[in-house]
């Protein structure tokens, strides 16, 4: 199948990233340096993304979890990060019947230009968020629990880092109208909330239109 063909399915966006502060970059302008979690063990890992439709989806951030054993009486410290990176967005075809080469073949091409594009963009991601804990054994159950504060080190929109401790930390998703007018609004991207602080990753709704006119939507 030439490439052509395939890239009908595929919808590959790359945007600058926001625009970085005279000043040091997040975290290092934090008044409280951030955890260093060099030789940490990656607990779990995830994405920060949304769904556009039930066959393009946008993909915005990492979100990763480090944990450092310390000894018995203090088993686990905590890291997790939100990091933000030039956004994706992937469209495929899903199949009426998989066993088609020509649908099977369109399929593979699209997971392999995605996994190719998180392989090259986890290298240049930038933290917007870190949150750290630590845990202990409950004497009574003997699992582990939490022992004492969250910290939070968060990066504004201005770009100014904000510390505090044990605050709730809101994610919410960004909705825009696409269609010039009409009563039809699309998620484009996550809000990431401390206090009355904001960050906000997201697409840009040109892209969307984009997507829409290459799917041959109205």
């Amino acid at each position: 199948m030439k490439k052509g063909l395939i890239s009908a399915f595929i919808v590959f966006c790359l945007c600058p990233h926001l625009a970085r502060a005279d000043t040091d970059p997040f975290p290092a302008n934090c008044s409280i340096p951030a955890p260093d979690i060099s030789g940490w063990t990656v607990v779990q890992t995830s994405r920060v993304e949304f769904r556009i439709s039930d066959e393009t989806a946008a993909y915005l951030g990492l979100d990763v979890e480090y944990m450092r054993y310390r000894n018995p009486a203090d088993p686990g410290e905590f890291v997790q990060i939100i990091s933000r990176h030039v956004p994706g967005i992937f469209s495929e075809q899903r199949p009426t019947d998989e066993r088609l080469f020509s649908q099977a073949v369109a399929i593979y091409y699209t997971q392999k230009d995605r996994e190719d594009f998180f392989s090259e963009i986890a290298k240049k991601t930038d933290p917007i968020l870190y949150l750290h804990w630590r845990t202990k054994e409950n004497s009574r159950t003997g699992r582990d629990m939490k022992d004492g504060d969250t910290n939070i080190w968060f990066l504004q929109s201005s770009g100014k880092c904000l510390t505090a401790q044990n605050e709730r930390v809101g994610v919410q998703f960004v909705t825009e109208n696409v269609d010039n007018g009409k009563l039809r609004n699309v998620s484009v991207g996550v809000k990431y909330q401390v206090g009355d602080a904001y960050h906000i990753l997201k697409i840009d709704r040109r892209d969307l239109l984009r997507l829409r006119l290459m799917k041959g939507e109205k």
